[in-house]
């Protein structure tokens, strides 16, 4: 089973996600490192299943903002699971699955 990450870091990867285009740009090449980065230690980024690490075009910021506004939310939840199915992800958050790639596979770091 895949590991996924502690909640305060996640809240902070999907902060920067929704506002900081240097780090969204390290993210898509090599979401390891931008976790690194984030202070995610080595054990819990190697926990995390394959597709948390793929390099992948990310979904717009908008959809990363929305989960910030649902902190307490189920999709946020699901989020930091880091293995989110694409179209239920983006049919909670109102967007088309093709607008989430980042996020159905992922925070797919953070299985439904």
């Amino acid at each position: 089973m895949s590991g996924s990450l502690p909640r305060d870091k996640g809240i902070e990867l999907i902060r920067r996600l929704a506002h900081d285009d240097a780090f969204r740009g390290l993210f898509e090449t090599d979401p390891s490192s931008a976790m690194t980065e984030l202070g995610i230690s080595t054990e819990i980024i190697e926990s995390l299943g394959p597709k948390c690490k793929f390099a992948r075009t990310l979904a717009p910021k908008a959809a990363f903002v929305s989960l910030l506004e649902n902190i307490n939310g189920e999709a946020f939840d699901i989020a930091m699971q880091m293995a989110v199915p694409q179209a239920a992800l983006a049919a909670r958050l109102g967007a088309t699955a093709q607008q989430m790639p980042a996020v159905a596979d992922f925070p797919a770091a953070l299985r439904a």
